[in-house]
């Protein structure tokens, strides 16, 4: 079975701990466009790829943004991401979707074109590497069934799953086919692992340094450490 997958990538400028991270400078280029040259660089997405921010005026510099770089972008609610993801898989039609934060420019295109292999030769509900984490935080996978998602949706009975769309699907992890890829080169420690994704400007050095040694189109191997 070769299933229609897209990329939505989730963004808002009103950050409450780094407003307008989404487009800040980060290496030469807005932080959203290193998330997109990756993104297009998976290659069971053949450049499926939509925007997803909100309807708001604060927002329309993505909007903006995603008509310079020729992205398609859908705006809905604020505070419901997942009605946002999942009448975004609807409107674009895709069987499944890759669930992008706008916060994480070192993403894996070689990591998240496994998952697609994976997803397909075992009809998941949901491929991910966050169940448990073996990456460091900002290199993660989350390829959801867009029917899946859909059914679940009717369940959400917390503000938390309408805020974190896929918090759902883990607490009821014995309820859906899921399956999780594991880092081969993790070593379990108690040391934190690493963090390749901007939540405050503080994350910032770190994830330049890691930018500068390797580049948008120069792509680690998909199941390394950076």
């Amino acid at each position: 079975m070769n299933s229609t997958l897209g990329a939505i990538i989730v963004a808002r400028l009103d950050s409450r701990r780094f407003p307008g991270k989404v487009l800040h400078p980060l290496v030469g280029h807005p932080l959203l466009w290193h998330v997109v040259e990756r993104c297009r660089q998976v290659r069971a997405l053949d450049r499926r790829i939509i925007i997803a921010t909100t309807s708001r005026p604060v927002d329309q510099p993505i909007a903006r943004f995603a008509a310079s770089h020729d992205l398609s972008v859908f705006r809905g609610e604020t505070e419901n991401v997942a009605r946002r993801l999942l009448e975004c898989a609807r409107f674009a039609g895709w069987d499944a979707f890759y669930r992008i934060n706008a916060d994480s420019p070192c993403l894996e295109p070689g990591l998240l074109d496994q998952a697609a292999d994976v997803f397909d030769a075992g009809e998941y509900d949901l491929v991910t590497n966050l169940y448990p984490r073996t990456f460091p935080y900002g290199i993660s996978v989350e390829l959801i069934r867009t029917s899946t998602f859909a059914e679940a949706y009717g369940r959400f009975d917390r503000a938390a799953h309408r805020e974190h769309a896929t918090l759902y699907l883990y607490e009821h992890a014995d309820q859906f086919r899921l399956q999780n890829l594991i880092n081969p080169d993790f070593v379990p420690t108690d040391a934190p692992l690493p963090r390749l994704t901007v939540d405050t400007p503080e994350d910032l050095p770190g994830v330049e340094s890691w930018l500068k040694r390797r580049p948008s189109l120069e792509l680690m191997p998909a199941m390394g450490w950076p």
